[in-house]
């Protein structure tokens, strides 16, 4: 137990280095953006600016989420505090959706101030577009790896947000260089197809996390029932719940003995189910087994022994 606890907080640890460190960049990149957006008057350059705004935005909301999760069990949360990282997912998706809100008045103003239409394709704001998109793209690479490293969900969906970043700045290179041939009205569909990623981002982040908040099922029921069928004095196994977040997952069951076996034999066979689950599923953090013998199950008391860690 000291062991997990251990690879749980140098997780966490790394987890929050990275964090800290892709939220200095996302800052300096954000800043960039704004100035080259507002001074050659690129909606598109501007929209992006504001997602990344959102980028750094979700790294501090993540930091702070990611803090709370840390803290341990207490009488208040039984279960640990884990769900506070996917709470913290939920508000970053709506951050992202005020963001698409904000790019949309700006469409808005756009099109009924049509002196808002010039744009001054300056070089220098292509260098700032172009060097933005290969510091995004080095973000999303390492950032999926730590993901992928430390098995973080936070992270690595940050990374595929990140890469929506990198499409975004794209758009926005195309819209400003479409503008020196005249062709102003491509701004402003690019500007649309930004909201359109930034709003599939904040439904993808949404859908995820509610798999969570919701105690939406981590474990398939019939995977879980193969492996405990296939203990030693397991006659069925039933009522297969699972929940949790992708990391930590509690796992509640019912299971059918002989109604011949000791209490000792019982006891080793819950020990043997658990060892089984955890040995396939290294993500689950408690399985509670409850347990009958067959009388139980054709109507007589059942009886249930408490799961252990």
């Amino acid at each position: 137990m000291r062991e997990k606890n251990d690879q749980r907080k140098k997780r966490d640890s790394a987890v929050t280095a990275t964090l800290l460190g892709i939220f200095v960049i996302n800052v300096v990149v954000t800043a960039f953006k704004l100035v080259a957006g507002y001074l050659s008057g690129s909606l598109a350059l501007i929209g992006d600016g504001f997602h990344s705004i959102g980028d750094a935005g979700a790294n501090i909301v993540g930091l702070i989420g990611l803090k709370i999760s840390m803290l341990p069990a207490d009488d208040s949360h039984p279960y640990g505090h884990r769900k506070f990282e996917s709470a913290a997912s939920l508000a970053i998706a709506v951050m992202l959706i005020i963001s698409a809100w904000e790019i949309m008045q700006s469409i808005i103003r756009r099109f009924v101030d049509e002196s808002a239409d010039h744009i001054h394709a300056d070089p220098w704001v292509f260098g700032v577009v172009l060097g933005t998109i290969v510091i995004n793209i080095g973000i999303t690479v390492y950032e999926r790896r730590q993901g992928k490293l430390h098995n973080s969900p936070i992270l690595i969906a940050d990374s595929y947000h990140t890469l929506t970043d990198v499409f975004n700045s794209f758009l926005a290179l195309a819209a400003i260089a479409a503008s020196l041939y005249g062709i102003l009205w491509l701004d402003l569909v690019a500007a649309v197809i930004i909201v359109m990623l930034v709003l599939r981002a904040a439904w993808d982040i949404l859908r995820k996390e509610s798999v969570t908040l919701l105690d939406g099922a981590r474990l398939e029921a019939d995977d879980i029932r193969g492996l405990v069928m296939a203990v030693p004095n397991v006659s069925d196994c039933h009522d297969i719940r699972s929940r949790g977040t992708e990391n930590e997952i509690w796992v509640d069951l019912h299971i059918v003995v002989p109604p011949d076996i000791s209490a000792q034999e019982t006891y080793d066979v819950e020990k043997q189910v658990r060892d089984r689950l955890k040995a396939v599923f290294p993500q689950i953090e408690t399985v509670y087994i409850h347990h009958q013998t067959h009388e139980a199950g054709a109507g007589s008391d059942s009886h249930s022994v408490p799961a252990h860690r």
